[in-house]
């Protein structure tokens, strides 16, 4: 779950505007973290439109890609590792939230929070 070590409020608005993004797990195959980076682009004319992202999943889905299988195998070998230990995977702050909501005032929180950091 992305960033839930962290409260999902105006300061993690803000980070995220500056460029701070979620871990990504060691069980993901290359191909997706370059997906995901290019995503994330703090320039959205270097990020994929949506035909372009259903385009790589289409082709992902019709091709044998070893790196899906090598990353299945490490989230197995996780799972039976936490199953064994209590990790640090199971710490979710309390404010970090995954349920759908509206962002609305938390943005209009962040653009004035920025706006008077600017300007003083």
């Amino acid at each position: 779950k992305p960033f839930a070590d962290q409260s999902h409020n105006t300061l993690l608005i803000l980070k995220i505007l500056d460029g701070h993004r979620p871990i990504i797990t060691i069980d993901t195959p290359e191909c997706f973290k370059k997906l995901m980076a290019q995503c994330w682009s703090n320039n959205p004319l270097n990020r994929p439109n949506i035909n372009q992202v259903y385009q790589t999943l289409c082709e992902w889905k019709n091709s044998e890609n070893v790196q899906f299988e090598e990353a299945e195998s490490i989230r197995k070998t996780i799972i039976r590792y936490s199953a064994d230990k209590k990790t640090n995977m199971d710490f979710i702050h309390t404010e970090a939230i995954y349920t759908s909501r509206l962002l609305t005032n938390m943005i209009r929180e962040s653009a004035l929070y920025k706006q008077t950091c600017i300007y003083s």
